[in-house]
């Protein structure tokens, strides 16, 4: 199967918050993602929640998909008298 016809798959560059480093992830299909989100990913320990710090489109070191988006903590309002 020719590369022409296999869509070109959206790679991340993520950031674990005690490390400068950043790791390639694979975004799976459908999974719309952006600079900033909070990610989880699997890791040799377990999951772990990560930022995404760039779009890639080209990883020769993306070989594990990011598991799910972080959901934001919602805050109540504060009720007013």
């Amino acid at each position: 199967m020719s590369d022409l016809f296999t869509p070109a798959r959206t790679i991340v560059a993520v950031k674990f918050g005690f490390s400068d480093k950043t790791y390639d992830y694979l975004v799976p299909e459908g999974l719309e993602v952006e600079p900033g989100m909070k990610v989880f990913v699997a890791t040799k320990r377990g999951e772990a929640k990560v930022e995404i710090v760039e779009i890639k489109t080209e990883s020769d070191k993306a070989s594990a998909s990011i598991l799910r988006i972080v959901e934001p903590e919602i805050q109540p309002e504060p009720e007013v008298d």
